[in-house]
Protein backbone atom coordinates (compact mmCIF):
# COMPACT_ATOMS: atom_id res chain seq x y z
CA UNK A 1 0.00 0.00 0.00
CA UNK A 2 2.91 2.35 0.64
CA UNK A 3 4.13 1.92 -2.95
CA UNK A 4 0.59 2.52 -4.24
CA UNK A 5 0.20 5.70 -2.20
CA UNK A 6 3.67 7.00 -3.06
CA UNK A 7 3.25 6.41 -6.80
CA UNK A 8 -0.18 8.04 -6.85
CA UNK A 9 1.08 10.98 -4.80
CA UNK A 10 3.98 11.52 -7.18
CA UNK A 11 1.71 11.54 -10.25
CA UNK A 12 -0.82 13.85 -8.61
CA UNK A 13 1.87 16.34 -7.55
CA UNK A 14 3.57 16.23 -10.97
CA UNK A 15 0.36 17.36 -12.65
CA UNK A 16 -0.30 20.18 -10.18
CA UNK A 17 -3.01 18.40 -8.21
CA UNK A 18 -3.46 17.91 -4.52
CA UNK A 19 -3.76 14.51 -2.85
CA UNK A 20 -6.59 14.82 -0.36
CA UNK A 21 -6.53 11.32 1.09
CA UNK A 22 -5.98 7.67 0.35
CA UNK A 23 -8.46 5.07 1.50
CA UNK A 24 -7.04 1.58 1.06
CA UNK A 25 -6.73 1.05 -2.69
CA UNK A 26 -8.36 4.40 -3.57
CA UNK A 27 -7.14 7.98 -3.72
CA UNK A 28 -9.02 11.26 -3.74
CA UNK A 29 -7.32 14.18 -5.42
CA UNK A 30 -8.35 17.58 -6.71
CA UNK A 31 -7.08 19.76 -9.50
CA UNK A 32 -8.43 23.10 -10.74
CA UNK A 33 -7.50 22.22 -14.33
CA UNK A 34 -9.72 19.53 -15.90
CA UNK A 35 -7.07 18.52 -18.47
CA UNK A 36 -4.45 18.19 -15.74
CA UNK A 37 -6.89 16.08 -13.68
CA UNK A 38 -7.36 13.84 -16.73
CA UNK A 39 -3.59 13.64 -17.25
CA UNK A 40 -3.22 12.61 -13.61
CA UNK A 41 -5.78 9.84 -14.13
CA UNK A 42 -3.81 8.61 -17.16
CA UNK A 43 -0.61 8.71 -15.12
CA UNK A 44 -2.13 6.68 -12.31
CA UNK A 45 -3.32 4.10 -14.83
CA UNK A 46 0.20 3.94 -16.29
CA UNK A 47 2.07 3.53 -13.00
CA UNK A 48 -0.50 1.46 -11.09
CA UNK A 49 -2.91 -0.13 -13.55
CA UNK A 50 -0.21 -1.56 -15.79
CA UNK A 51 1.73 -3.09 -12.89
CA UNK A 52 0.48 -6.64 -12.19
CA UNK A 53 1.50 -6.30 -8.52
CA UNK A 54 -0.84 -3.33 -8.02
CA UNK A 55 -4.64 -3.21 -7.73
CA UNK A 56 -6.87 -2.53 -10.73
CA UNK A 57 -7.41 1.14 -11.53
CA UNK A 58 -10.83 2.59 -12.23
CA UNK A 59 -11.11 6.38 -12.40
CA UNK A 60 -14.11 8.64 -11.94
CA UNK A 61 -13.74 12.40 -12.44
CA UNK A 62 -16.39 15.03 -11.75
CA UNK A 63 -16.31 18.83 -11.85
CA UNK A 64 -17.98 21.45 -9.74
CA UNK A 65 -17.77 23.34 -6.50
CA UNK A 66 -16.39 21.65 -3.42
CA UNK A 67 -15.79 22.78 0.13
CA UNK A 68 -12.31 22.35 1.59
CA UNK A 69 -12.43 21.74 5.32
CA UNK A 70 -9.69 20.45 7.59
CA UNK A 71 -7.74 19.06 4.64
CA UNK A 72 -10.70 17.15 3.17
CA UNK A 73 -13.11 18.10 0.38
CA UNK A 74 -16.87 17.78 0.40
CA UNK A 75 -19.60 18.29 -2.16
CA UNK A 76 -21.58 16.63 -4.92
CA UNK A 77 -18.58 16.31 -7.32
CA UNK A 78 -16.70 14.26 -4.71
CA UNK A 79 -19.60 11.85 -4.33
CA UNK A 80 -20.28 11.67 -8.06
CA UNK A 81 -16.63 10.92 -8.83
CA UNK A 82 -16.74 8.04 -6.33
CA UNK A 83 -19.91 6.66 -7.95
CA UNK A 84 -18.41 6.99 -11.45
CA UNK A 85 -15.40 5.01 -10.29
CA UNK A 86 -17.77 2.12 -9.57
CA UNK A 87 -19.05 2.32 -13.16
CA UNK A 88 -15.60 2.38 -14.79
CA UNK A 89 -13.98 -0.68 -16.28
CA UNK A 90 -10.38 -1.61 -15.47
CA UNK A 91 -7.85 1.06 -16.58
CA UNK A 92 -10.60 3.35 -17.85
CA UNK A 93 -11.57 6.94 -17.04
CA UNK A 94 -15.24 7.86 -16.67
CA UNK A 95 -16.35 11.47 -16.24
CA UNK A 96 -19.55 13.44 -15.79
CA UNK A 97 -20.87 15.66 -18.59
CA UNK A 98 -19.58 18.81 -16.89
CA UNK A 99 -16.02 17.46 -16.98
CA UNK A 100 -16.37 16.12 -20.53
CA UNK A 101 -17.47 19.59 -21.66
CA UNK A 102 -14.36 21.15 -20.07
CA UNK A 103 -11.86 18.80 -21.76
CA UNK A 104 -10.43 19.97 -25.11
CA UNK A 105 -12.15 18.02 -27.90
CA UNK A 106 -9.01 18.16 -30.07
CA UNK A 107 -7.06 16.22 -27.41
CA UNK A 108 -9.65 14.04 -25.67
CA UNK A 109 -12.18 11.68 -27.24
CA UNK A 110 -15.42 11.25 -25.35
CA UNK A 111 -18.11 8.60 -25.73
CA UNK A 112 -21.40 8.74 -23.82
CA UNK A 113 -22.25 5.54 -22.01
CA UNK A 114 -25.77 4.22 -21.44
CA UNK A 115 -27.70 6.04 -18.73
CA UNK A 116 -27.70 4.25 -15.41
CA UNK A 117 -29.01 4.89 -11.92
CA UNK A 118 -26.37 6.33 -9.64
CA UNK A 119 -27.10 6.37 -5.93
CA UNK A 120 -27.78 9.90 -4.76
CA UNK A 121 -27.87 11.35 -8.30
CA UNK A 122 -30.75 9.57 -10.04
CA UNK A 123 -30.14 8.46 -13.62
CA UNK A 124 -26.77 9.65 -14.92
CA UNK A 125 -25.22 9.34 -18.38
CA UNK A 126 -21.51 8.84 -17.73
CA UNK A 127 -18.93 9.63 -20.39
CA UNK A 128 -15.89 7.47 -21.20
CA UNK A 129 -12.87 9.58 -22.14
CA UNK A 130 -9.44 8.83 -23.57
CA UNK A 131 -6.57 10.64 -25.23
CA UNK A 132 -7.25 11.30 -28.93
Amino acid sequence: MEVFEARCGDVIARDGGRLIKSMGDAVLYVNDDPLAAFTTAEGIINVIGRDPRMPDVRVGLASGGVVLRLGDVFGPPVNLAARLTQVARRNRIIVDHATADLLPADQIESRPLPPRPVRGFGVVEPVAVRRA
